[in-house]
């Protein structure tokens, strides 16, 4: 199967443990992206989406990166990948 193929080439898969909803709403207002990116877990992968109808993604990013800078300092919600998809 593929996941064999990809583990005996050395790559890794990862998977998202946080939404954001852009995807499913690309009107979705930045303070409503930002929202849904919190999670009180560890170790977070995001998904977000990077389309060219996905503007407010852009716009509510930095302060996604602001909000896990900020709480990675204290050891908890560490922010390791965002995943970006693109529709195109």
């Amino acid at each position: 199967d593929w996941v064999t193929l990809l583990h005996e080439n050395s790559l890794k898969i990862y998977d998202w443990t946080q939404d954001t909803g852009d995807g499913t709403n690309v009107n979705l207002a930045p303070n409503l992206i930002f929202k849904n990116s919190i999670s009180k877990d560890n170790n977070i992968v995001l998904l977000m989406h990077c389309a060219e109808a996905n503007n407010n993604s852009v716009k509510a990013l930095p302060e996604i990166i602001k909000y896990y800078k900020y709480f990675s300092q204290f050891g908890r919600g560490e922010l390791l990948y965002i995943i970006l998809c693109s529709d195109q």
